[in-house]
């Protein structure tokens, strides 16, 4: 029961996590384009904002375990749903002969693009093999 909680804990974080760093990325990526529209930023969160949906869902089951077993496949639906687009851009990426580099103001290191949805997609990945693996702990009990 505790490594449950732990689950949807981290995957709470994560989650909250996650579109600050892909909206860093994002600005980080299309500075220029920002440079002329400065309320295109606005837009990038608008986009962003939906991932919230995730550690909402998240917090939920971590504190309400009676009901888990109704909103896990929504969770593991939602979590597929958002790698998907994670992995087409990361085979777009890869296939890419021009690299791109993300900067971010609170690391002194830069990252490929690719490399940083690589492991954007791999936790992401780690996770849904939790939530999966918790469905079938479900089904068991």
């Amino acid at each position: 029961m505790q490594q449950k909680r732990f689950v949807f804990l981290s995957l709470t974080v994560w989650e909250c996590l996650k579109p600050i760093l892909i909206l860093a990325a994002v600005i980080s990526l299309f500075r220029n384009a920002l440079l002329i529209n400065r309320t295109a930023v606005f837009w990038l969160v608008l986009l962003c904002s939906g991932y919230l949906v995730f550690p909402a869902l998240a917090v939920l089951l971590f504190f309400r375990q009676s009901g888990s077993s109704r909103l896990l496949p929504v969770l593991r639906m939602g979590k597929i749903v958002t790698i998907l687009p994670c992995f087409l851009l990361l085979i777009i990426e890869l296939s890419s002969r021009t690299v791109f580099m993300v900067h971010f103001i609170f690391l002194p290191l830069a990252f490929s693009s690719s490399l940083f949805l690589f492991i954007i997609f791999s936790i992401d990945l780690i996770f849904l093999t939790f939530i999966i693996s918790l469905k079938e702990e479900n089904r068991r009990n």
